[in-house]
């Protein structure tokens, strides 16, 4: 595992017990995070039709155009219930 995230096989074994405990820990987080912007991203794309999957593309590399931006009221209720649909469908993945 430290060999396939950059570490070589010499430094390795000068590690201490202490550096690869945290190495790994860092690894074990970091693909943790990979794994969940994975599922994240696989939920979107599975629960927008297409022309609402391009405005949360376009919302999220900031290419608003006057004809998609909503109210403010408005975007934060469809957000907050975004993220209720996205809680209920992590919780039933415990």
């Amino acid at each position: 595992m430290l060999v396939e995230n950059g570490h070589s096989w010499s430094s390795i074994k000068q590690y201490s017990l202490a550096e690869i405990g945290v190495f790994y820990k860092t690894i074990i987080l970091k693909e943790r995070d990979e794994k969940i912007d994975s599922l994240r991203n696989n939920w979107i794309s599975t629960h927008y039709d297409q022309k609402s999957f391009q405005e949360v593309i376009n919302n999220l590399t900031f290419k608003k155009t006057t004809s998609n931006i909503e109210s403010p009221k408005s975007e934060a209720e469809e957000i907050r219930s975004e993220w209720k649909r996205l809680a209920n469908f992590m919780s039933k993945r415990k």
